[in-house]
């Protein structure tokens, strides 16, 4: 009759902290966690892995750290999703060290990494503007015969836009084209802000005109881009038609760069 009832906590503490987990509820989660462990109900991989993307959600990626580090005193051992839950935390948290430090740890766990836990290094690293990383991850994605996907190229291409690379993002842009990936306008628009960051404004605007012929459907970020090109390249006449579309597709952009329409 006790096992019943342990097993019955088991599933109905489960689906608490599942919810938790989609809510981004960290703290509830947490709370949950301990809960069950006060009734000295045995917790499971799965159920700590839930916690851990609760506290990736939050922000909390030093707890997220916090409870991989404790899952032996649980009698737990981790596995690759508990493992790429704490490296997105660490890419929600902007640690890129710790995300590459916990992908190195998968070999050193016997645990055989996949394209989402690449992908959550990447973001971090993304986050970071950690550039020679990057290029090592995607070497690595390529040297183990994994299919790089749009998040893949999207967070390389983020990258040569934060570290003012803006000729890697559009390399990693064009190989993206070159394999036929089918891609959106938030893999675009970092291609386009590297360029901003370079001061090439020319190319900045090549590739928003040539959105249309892509597919593409600028939004407020691609328009701010495309003014603020134009501005600095002394083409007002292009800012105002940016604008006017901006304004056609209700889209709206920032007020301090309206000057060479007033």
């Amino acid at each position: 009759m006790e096992a019943v009832e342990l097993e019955g906590d088991l599933i109905a503490f489960s689906s608490a902290i599942s919810a938790c987990e989609k809510a981004g509820q960290w703290q509830l989660a947490l709370l949950t966690l301990c809960e069950l462990e006060a009734r000295t109900v045995q917790q499971d991989v799965v159920l700590c892995s839930a916690v851990l993307s609760a506290c990736g959600k939050g922000q909390q990626w030093q707890r997220a750290l916090q409870l991989l580090k404790g899952l032996p005193q649980r009698r737990l051992h981790g596995n690759v999703v508990t493992y790429g839950a704490a490296i997105s935390a660490c890419a929600k948290g902007e640690q890129w060290e710790w995300a590459l430090y916990l992908l190195a740890s998968l070999d050193h766990q016997r645990l055989q990494g996949n394209l989402i836990t690449q992908n959550a290094a990447l973001l971090a690293c993304e986050a970071g503007g950690a550039w020679p990383q990057t290029l090592q991850l995607l070497l690595e994605i390529r040297t183990q015969i994994l299919e790089a996907d749009l998040l893949t190229y999207s967070a390389a291409i983020g990258v040569g836009e934060k570290a003012s690379r803006w000729s890697l993002g559009l390399l990693w842009l064009q190989e993206l084209q070159n394999i036929r990936l089918k891609q959106d306008i938030m893999a675009r628009n970092p291609a386009i802000g590297a360029c901003v960051a370079g001061s090439n404004w020319q190319l900045t605007l090549r590739m928003f005109a040539h959105l249309p012929q892509d597919r593409l459907q600028a939004n407020a970020v691609t328009y701010e881009a495309a003014v603020l090109a134009s501005e600095a390249g002394g083409c007002a006449g292009a800012a105002c038609k940016a604008l006017a579309a901006a304004e056609a597709d209700a889209m709206r952009v920032g007020g301090f760069l309206h000057g060479p329409c007033v």
